[in-house]
């Protein structure tokens, strides 16, 4: 394993909805970093355009670049690309909520999401993990496993 890759993905997945943007110090503590660490892998992502400096506040925020390995997964991912033509049918026949999720662990992660026209609108977009006991997607993946695979 690379551990320098690892480091900068542990610094790019520590911006979240409590950390949307962070000094320095802050990037080290939540990537579990030293200072030096920090910075350099910081650095290095902003020179890359995954992280901007905002030059007032000299903290770092994700750009959208960040989106990029997203926007890849989407069109490189033979399930969804299969998916989505019977996603559009079943919506459009059904005019509700239509998700394509998948089990990563315990969690259930939205790969798409074709929202109906007359549902409210829910915090819940492509990428969003749940805890799969939760959601009835989940339930329903987990109710096809094996006894013996446990999450």
């Amino acid at each position: 394993m690379v551990q320098s890759v690892a480091k900068a993905f542990k610094v790019l997945q520590a911006f979240d909805a409590q950390h949307p943007a962070m000094t320095l110090s802050e990037i080290a503590q939540q990537a579990d970093l030293d200072l030096s660490a920090a910075q350099r892998f910081a650095h290095t992502l902003q020179q890359l355009g995954y992280l901007l400096k905002h030059p007032g506040t000299r903290q770092f925020s994700l750009s959208l670049k960040s989106l990029d390995l997203a926007y890849h997964y989407r069109l490189s991912s033979q399930l969804v690309n299969r998916a989505m033509p019977v996603l559009h049918h079943v919506s459009k026949e059904t005019e509700e909520t239509v998700n394509l999720t998948v089990l990563d662990g315990t969690e259930v992660v939205y790969l798409e999401r074709i929202q109906s026209r007359h549902v409210l609108a829910t915090n819940v977009t492509t990428g969003t993990r749940l805890p799969a006991y939760c959601l009835s997607p989940g339930r329903a993946i987990l109710s096809r496993l094996p006894n013996d695979i446990a999450c």
